[in-house]
């Protein structure tokens, strides 16, 4: 059996070892905080290592579970801020997934692990939102009628 090789984790410790400075490790993986009708709010922590050079943002990626890699949707947000809230730029009853990237002054690491799945809110009669998401084996059921949330937790 032939041995695996990751050039991407080569190139990257060879661009450390020439200039001195290389791109940050990657952060940890996004968390969904709270999903608000098509609004949701994201935390991740830092990386470890920033290479060498003090992160200067954040490249967070979301879109469907299967094409995140290859179809996506890009935010960047500036500065050490560990969090983001996303707000009119996902669909009503769609699916997302997330990951997260670190930046300095040599460039964009590592991309984070993915994200749990969430799907966004949709719209029915006079609710103001439904939602769901899951971590490990809860589901989350959120609805939000006329000013009353009301949260359900189905332990699968």
């Amino acid at each position: 059996m032939l041995p695996t090789v990751k050039f991407i984790n080569f190139f990257h410790y060879l661009s450390a070892n020439i200039a001195g400075i290389c791109s940050p490790d990657r952060p940890s993986c996004p968390r969904v905080v709270s999903i608000t009708g098509q609004s949701v709010y994201l935390e991740w922590t830092a990386p470890e290592n920033d290479g060498g050079s003090a992160i200067t943002g954040y490249v967070l990626i979301y879109g469907a579970p299967d094409a995140l890699r290859v179809l996506y949707s890009r935010e960047t947000i500036t500065g050490q801020i560990t969090n983001c809230t996303l707000t009119g730029k996902l669909y009503p009853g769609r699916t997302y997934q997330f990951a997260v990237a670190a930046e300095n002054r040599r460039g964009i690491g590592l991309f984070s692990d993915i994200s749990s799945t969430i799907t966004v809110c949709s719209y029915s009669g006079t609710c103001s939102g439904l939602c769901s998401f899951t971590l490990t084996t809860v589901l989350f059921i959120c609805f939000h009628i006329s000013k009353v949330s009301l949260i359900i937790a189905v332990v699968h």
